[in-house]
Protein backbone atom coordinates (compact mmCIF):
# COMPACT_ATOMS: atom_id res chain seq x y z
CA UNK A 1 0.00 0.00 0.00
CA UNK A 2 2.85 2.40 0.78
CA UNK A 3 4.48 1.96 -2.82
CA UNK A 4 1.19 2.54 -4.23
CA UNK A 5 0.60 5.55 -2.34
CA UNK A 6 4.30 6.80 -3.70
CA UNK A 7 3.55 6.58 -6.66
CA UNK A 8 0.80 8.90 -7.02
CA UNK A 9 2.50 11.45 -4.46
CA UNK A 10 3.35 15.51 -5.70
CA UNK A 11 5.53 17.15 -4.05
CA UNK A 12 3.02 19.91 -2.02
CA UNK A 13 1.58 16.49 -0.44
CA UNK A 14 4.84 16.10 1.44
CA UNK A 15 4.57 19.45 2.78
CA UNK A 16 1.08 19.01 3.73
CA UNK A 17 2.23 15.89 5.88
CA UNK A 18 5.22 17.76 7.56
CA UNK A 19 8.10 16.51 5.62
CA UNK A 20 10.49 18.95 5.44
CA UNK A 21 11.96 19.73 1.96
CA UNK A 22 15.91 19.94 2.06
CA UNK A 23 17.10 23.51 2.98
CA UNK A 24 19.58 22.71 0.20
CA UNK A 25 16.94 22.89 -2.65
CA UNK A 26 17.82 25.24 -5.04
CA UNK A 27 15.68 28.54 -6.34
CA UNK A 28 14.01 27.48 -10.23
CA UNK A 29 16.51 30.64 -11.03
CA UNK A 30 19.76 28.52 -9.24
CA UNK A 31 18.97 25.59 -11.25
CA UNK A 32 18.90 27.56 -14.53
CA UNK A 33 22.06 29.27 -13.76
CA UNK A 34 23.38 25.78 -13.10
CA UNK A 35 21.68 24.53 -16.58
CA UNK A 36 23.23 27.20 -18.39
CA UNK A 37 26.78 26.97 -17.01
CA UNK A 38 26.92 23.56 -17.27
CA UNK A 39 25.36 24.15 -21.30
CA UNK A 40 28.31 26.83 -21.49
CA UNK A 41 30.90 24.23 -20.93
CA UNK A 42 29.57 21.51 -22.74
CA UNK A 43 29.28 23.61 -25.95
CA UNK A 44 32.57 24.72 -25.54
CA UNK A 45 33.08 21.46 -25.82
CA UNK A 46 31.03 20.54 -29.22
CA UNK A 47 32.42 23.70 -30.54
CA UNK A 48 36.27 22.11 -30.47
CA UNK A 49 34.75 19.21 -32.01
CA UNK A 50 33.61 21.29 -34.98
CA UNK A 51 30.04 21.44 -34.49
CA UNK A 52 28.17 24.37 -36.18
CA UNK A 53 26.02 26.98 -34.44
CA UNK A 54 22.71 26.22 -35.37
CA UNK A 55 23.22 22.52 -34.57
CA UNK A 56 24.25 24.07 -30.79
CA UNK A 57 21.24 26.05 -30.65
CA UNK A 58 18.81 23.92 -31.27
CA UNK A 59 20.76 21.32 -29.02
CA UNK A 60 20.95 23.81 -26.37
CA UNK A 61 17.84 24.43 -25.72
CA UNK A 62 16.94 20.86 -25.25
CA UNK A 63 19.65 20.30 -22.96
CA UNK A 64 19.04 23.33 -20.45
CA UNK A 65 15.11 22.15 -20.34
CA UNK A 66 15.84 18.88 -19.68
CA UNK A 67 18.54 19.36 -16.97
CA UNK A 68 15.76 21.59 -15.14
CA UNK A 69 13.35 19.14 -15.28
CA UNK A 70 15.43 16.10 -14.57
CA UNK A 71 16.67 18.36 -11.33
CA UNK A 72 13.37 18.45 -10.08
CA UNK A 73 12.63 14.97 -10.39
CA UNK A 74 15.76 14.41 -8.31
CA UNK A 75 14.57 16.78 -5.55
CA UNK A 76 10.62 14.81 -5.75
CA UNK A 77 12.46 11.61 -5.59
CA UNK A 78 14.66 12.90 -2.54
CA UNK A 79 11.76 13.97 -0.64
CA UNK A 80 9.53 10.90 -1.45
CA UNK A 81 12.11 8.75 0.01
CA UNK A 82 12.35 11.54 3.54
CA UNK A 83 8.51 11.07 3.24
CA UNK A 84 8.62 6.83 3.36
CA UNK A 85 11.38 7.03 6.45
CA UNK A 86 8.72 9.05 7.98
CA UNK A 87 5.99 7.18 7.49
CA UNK A 88 8.24 3.81 8.69
CA UNK A 89 9.65 5.47 12.19
CA UNK A 90 6.04 6.54 12.79
CA UNK A 91 4.74 3.35 12.06
CA UNK A 92 7.56 1.61 14.69
CA UNK A 93 6.46 4.35 17.38
CA UNK A 94 3.06 3.48 17.00
CA UNK A 95 4.14 -0.57 17.30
Amino acid sequence: MVKKYQSNLKSDHLLQRGVKVSKSQKTSDEVKKLAEDHWAYLSNILKAHGENEHVLDLIGIHYKTAMVHGYKHGVQDTDRKRLNITQEVRHDIRN
